[in-house]
């Protein structure tokens, strides 16, 4: 068996976190086009497509980190630390990114009326 080069995992990496990742850099873009319409509710979805964007290039990154880190001998003592202090940092990220893109929707909206 064997091993599949860096290369070879960075595209495949690339190729399942490619739409992620496009959907985020359109909404960046289209947000930033839209930046003075959008008020309050702009700065936040940009705060959470951005942050999105970055954990997407982060968890390819980190892929790729771990996996010379592995071929080379890195300590699997570290590795083992490492993986739940990385995890718990990341899904704390992801929870504030989903945070962000709810204020975004919720920024700006006037209350309704009782009884509506």
């Amino acid at each position: 068996m064997s091993n599949p080069s860096s290369a070879s995992i960075f595209a495949q990496q690339f190729l399942s976190a490619g739409p992620s990742l496009l959907v985020c850099l359109v909404a960046c873009l289209l947000v930033g086009l839209e930046w003075r319409r959008g008020g309050r509710a702009s700065k936040w979805a940009m705060l959470g497509f951005g942050l999105t964007a970055l954990l997407v290039v982060g968890q390819v990154v980190w892929t790729l980190v771990s996996l010379t880190l592995s071929q080379t001998g890195g300590s699997t003592d570290s590795m083992r630390t490492l993986m739940p202090v990385l995890g718990l940092g990341l899904g704390t990220l992801h929870a504030l990114a989903y945070g962000f893109l709810l204020m975004a929707v919720l920024a700006g909206r006037a209350p309704r009326p009782p009884g509506t």
